[in-house]
């Protein structure tokens, strides 16, 4: 597995990207298209789904999200100003949620790449829902390369599971989305594992 950390101007921000190739220390065909269409000249379309950590609302007491933040690095740090940032996350949501709603929640906005991260919420069914949360989660990625477009998974970040007792069973679900990752050679970036080495005392980032 090869391990990108983007270092954003100006902070002390990282954004670690892991480009998966069993056996193999080198980028995937995904992370290739990734990085040719950020150099490209064509404007492009990214499109980030999945829960109230993606959504934003209440919790970041007004502060901006993920996506407000990578928007700027593309819209403004990268000069892409034609590119779109979208958004789609719910709040509470699952991504069984997100396979009902995948033509009003992806396909709809002709996406290039589609960030998921789920996990969070999905984990509250416990060890009986692991089944169906790979299984729905194959299926988006499939639904999305269908698309034309290239899936980027993303691990949640970890939280006290000792406190959040109906969450204690996330890092299997973190797992899964790594598993699924290996699999369909998707590109991973694994915020679990990235605060889990950082601050891993914490529930969340240290301004959150």
């Amino acid at each position: 597995m090869t391990v990108i950390s983007w270092q954003r101007e100006g902070t002390g921000s990282e954004l670690p990207i892991a480009f998966q190739e069993e056996g193999e220390r080198k980028m995937t065909p995904d992370g290739e298209s990734l990085f040719k269409m950020l150099s490209g000249d064509k404007p492009r379309v990214w499109l980030f789904t999945g829960d109230s950590i993606t959504h934003g609302p209440l919790h970041t007491n007004g502060m901006r999200n993920y996506v407000e933040h990578i928007q700027e690095r593309i819209r403004w740090e990268l000069q892409r100003f034609h590119d779109v940032v979208i958004n789609t996350g719910i709040s509470g949501h699952t991504i069984q949620d997100i396979e009902r709603g995948f033509a009003d929640r992806i396909a709809r906005f002709q996406p290039d790449a589609v960030f998921l991260m789920l996990g969070m919420n999905d984990c509250t069914s416990g060890p009986a829902g692991r089944g169906k949360f790979r299984g729905s989660f194959v299926r988006v990625i499939e639904r999305i390369r269908d698309l034309g477009a290239i899936p980027v998974l993303q691990t949640p970040n970890p939280i006290f599971e000792a406190e959040a007792t109906t969450r204690s069973d996330l890092s299997h679900y973190v797992h899964i989305v790594r598993e699924i990752a290996l699999e369909e050679r998707t590109v991973l970036i694994d915020h679990y594992a990235h605060w889990m080495t950082k601050q891993p005392k914490r529930g969340c980032a240290p301004t959150g």
